[in-house]
């Protein structure tokens, strides 16, 4: 697996996210969790076996999901360090994808390409969302879905307790998980990062009728936060607050 160049801001975002991978799906992996993401992928893309690309993939929890379904799936990332972890996973699970290094924004692939482009809690650490949505039309084929599942992250109007249990939730991943990367986000990035505060169902639906994407659909994804600390260990629970709403938003390119 090679490295793809980056330069700017983009290699700051790429530095961080090589610093999570190892610690990023801790917690988040519960049979109950994947169980949830499985019956919703069902209902929007169906069940026949289709040829699926994951942007933003990162350690892979998606395309897992996708491939258990028996999807062909690509896992498409710029952090070499979550795609390593993605790869550990293939083999812990016994599941199979394919990983590839890419930039979310000009993905390597030709036109009409995939049956369903899907993204998780991506956009908005994309400098340019707009640019990165009109490249994944395009390698789309016609008639095929989009998938986007972003968030309201409230991050510029945290309160007080929000900063304490994202204090205490490094502190316990430090002391339990053996994690020693970087707190938080470089603030010198969010003034480049036009989605920082979190994508809502309508501005992602915005960008896709720009696309002249169809028959577009927003659910609201509000039972997830419980099923995740439902399933966290005890020293996580303690500092996990959600503060935000996750919603998907789905449509359909157009048919030539």
């Amino acid at each position: 697996m090679s490295e793809i160049e980056v330069t700017g801001i983009k290699s700051g975002i790429r530095d961080y996210w090589d610093t999570q991978g190892i610690i990023y799906d801790f917690g988040y992996e519960s049979d109950e969790e994947c169980e949830y993401w499985q019956n919703l992928f069902k209902e929007v893309i169906g069940e026949s076996k289709k040829n699926i690309l994951d942007v933003g993939s990162g350690t892979g929890f998606i395309a897992m999901n996708l491939a258990a379904l028996g999807h062909s799936v690509t896992g498409l990332d710029f952090s070499d360090g979550m795609l390593r972890q993605a790869e550990d996973k293939m083999k812990k699970r016994n599941f199979k994808w394919d990983t590839v290094i890419g930039d979310a924004e000009h993905p390597d692939f030709m036109d009409e390409t995939f049956d369903v482009i899907i993204c998780r809690y991506l956009l908005w650490t994309l400098p340019n969302p707009e640019t990165a949505i009109h490249e994944w039309v395009r390698i789309l084929k016609p008639g095929g879905t989009v998938v986007i599942i972003d968030g309201n992250w409230n991050r510029n109007s945290e309160s007080y307790a929000m900063k304490i249990n994202k204090r205490i939730w490094f502190i316990c991943r430090r002391i339990m998980c053996g994690y020693t990367g970087i707190f938080g986000h470089d603030t010198r990035l969010e003034k480049d990062l036009p989605l920082f505060g979190g994508a809502s169902a309508d501005k992602i639906s915005e960008f896709l009728r720009k696309e002249n994407i169809n028959s577009i659909s927003i659910r609201t994804l509000d039972e997830l936060p419980d099923i995740v600390k439902r399933n966290l260990p005890w020293y996580l629970k303690i500092g996990y607050r959600y503060g935000g709403r996750l919603h998907m938003v789905c449509g359909d390119k157009k048919r030539v």
